[in-house]
């Protein structure tokens, strides 16, 4: 019976020592606890960063989509004008780097759209594309500014031209057809402009596009001189591509 009671007292001893964790049971708890929640940490992380592509992916297409249904509204609304709607591709200051003039990332879009038509006095065609006006242009309307606008010439075929910055002349971008030296009205639809009470939209996250890295069409510019006000795509009344990119079959 000592025997006995011996046995049950070591035994009762064995089960009150084993009743918590040791230090290397609980350390190694702790570590597989880490393990497992770094392993989880990272798999979120990469979810998160992962949908990041896909958003911003959606909020371009919403946005190209927001602006033909603009456009088309805009032309119901007026049908002498036939204005046009856009977006406009927003350069971040921050991506520029050592001798670069502008940026090269897109981090957001703004919607864009037609000014009024300018009317205003006369212009004469010489040698046989360069423009020239008579009262002069606002001090606004630099060569620069007016590349890629487009000019209506009233008189013969009444065709449309475009406007390019030829070293700081105003020229078209193809020969004139009719008899150039006398003075003509004219129709000329400037650049776009920002739409009133239209601010950028953003695209997700830390999201951008590499320009230096996209395949662009060439009057952006090229890398480390982006113009930001050609990056636009604008559609004309009917929902097609309006302007430099309907040419590029975009």
């Amino acid at each position: 019976m000592i025997f006995n009671g011996s046995l049950q007292s070591r035994a009762v001893h064995r089960r009150r020592n084993r009743s918590g964790f040791t230090l290397i049971e609980l350390l190694v708890a702790i570590t597989i606890l880490l393990i497992v929640f770094a392993m989880t940490a990272g798999v979120v992380s990469l979810a998160i960063n992962t949908d990041r592509i896909p958003s911003s992916a959606r909020t371009i297409q919403a946005s190209l989509l927001g602006a033909r249904d603009r456009a088309v509204r805009a032309g119901k609304a007026d049908l002498n004008e036939q204005p046009y709607r856009g977006i406009r591709f927003v350069l971040d200051p921050k991506f520029k780097f050592g001798a670069d003039t502008t940026s090269s990332a897109v981090t957001g879009l703004v919607y864009v759209g037609n000014q009024d038509d300018w009317t205003d006095g006369q212009v004469t065609i010489t040698a046989p594309r360069t423009v020239g006006v008579a009262p002069a242009w606002p001090a606004s309307f630099t060569s620069a500014y007016l590349s890629n606008a487009r000019i209506k010439i009233q008189e013969g075929s009444g065709a449309w031209y475009r406007l390019y910055d030829n070293s700081g002349s105003v020229e078209l971008t193809r020969d004139y057809v009719g008899t150039a030296g006398s003075p003509f009205n004219f129709i000329l639809r400037l650049p776009s402009e920002i739409l009133p009470n239209e601010q950028p939209l953003p695209l997700d996250g830390n999201v951008v596009i590499n320009l230096d890295r996209s395949q662009i069409p060439s009057d952006w510019g090229t890398a480390g001189s982006y113009d930001q006000s050609k990056m636009e795509l604008n559609f004309n009344p009917n929902g097609s591509v309006y302007g430099p990119l309907a040419a590029q079959g975009t």
